[in-house]
């Protein structure tokens, strides 16, 4: 649990740049805050990453999707939503206290992220699916069907 909100957290760097805080102690708690909120920010998805432009599916002859993820694509945009975040803090007391959001975008379950995200999409994500692979199946027998109504 982070006892500091953004705003919080970018004063702290500020004082601690603006009055050359050096305490190992005081710099290490200041990370430790700023990692457990980014932590908190990935695990919580409020990165507002679009996993949907990481997803791509393909069907099965049976007509059942199979979706596939690519990774790397996720991580990176973890990693630059990350970076972004943290463009607003003292880029000199960040240097110092050593944030490392690589380790943090590596060591995310991107698994669990994007099935959290199929979920909440539910049948909207399903559907839409569905609908490009009903309609890259019609046949020209299905057309003219529905010309003869």
């Amino acid at each position: 649990m982070n006892l500091f909100d953004p705003d919080t957290l970018k004063d702290l760097t500020s004082f601690i740049d603006r009055f050359n805080v050096e305490d190992d102690y005081i710099l290490s708690k200041t990370g430790e805050n700023i990692e457990t909120y980014l932590q908190d920010m990935v695990d919580n998805n409020y990165l507002d990453i679009n996993y949907s432009n990481h997803i791509s599916h393909s069907y099965y002859p049976d007509g059942s999707p199979d979706y596939e993820v690519n990774l790397a694509g996720v991580e990176s945009d973890v990693h630059n939503s990350l970076e972004s975040f943290l463009d607003g803090f003292n880029l000199t007391v960040l240097q110092k206290i050593d944030i490392d959001t690589s380790r943090i975008a590596s060591g995310i379950d991107i698994d669990r992220m994007v099935t959290r995200y199929m979920e909440d999409m539910g049948n909207d994500y399903q559907d839409d699916d569905m609908r490009g692979y009903n309609s890259g199946s019609s046949s020209h027998d299905d057309i003219d069907a529905v010309f003869e109504r």
